[in-house]
């Protein structure tokens, strides 16, 4: 797995729900995990896995999470992840 290329294509996924609002963050949390499929710029397909869960404690700040694996061993074993923390107020916690 080229780990810049499969950390790059997780931040376009994760860029995707940073202006979602935190109720709507919350709302889609109990659909998650949430998964699609993307080819980055070398042509390598990444499987895309969203999770939202409460960062500390329930209806407190949400940990948004996008990981990307390319199916192989040590994509699976240690897909890439990023992610971002909403507080209820809707501000990002630690940015």
């Amino acid at each position: 797995m080229i780990r810049e290329e499969a950390k790059r294509v997780a931040q376009q996924y994760l860029a995707q729900f940073r202006d979602v609002p935190y109720d709507g963050l919350r709302d889609l949390m109990a659909r998650c995990p949430l998964a699609c499929d993307a080819v980055g710029p070398s042509g390598t397909q990444y499987q895309l896995e969203l999770q939202i869960q409460w960062n500390d404690q329930p209806h407190g700040d949400l940990r948004v999470v996008a990981l990307a694996d390319d199916l192989g061993l040590r994509g699976s074993v240690r897909p890439e992840a990023v992610d971002f923390v909403r507080a209820p107020d809707g501000t990002f916690v630690g940015e």
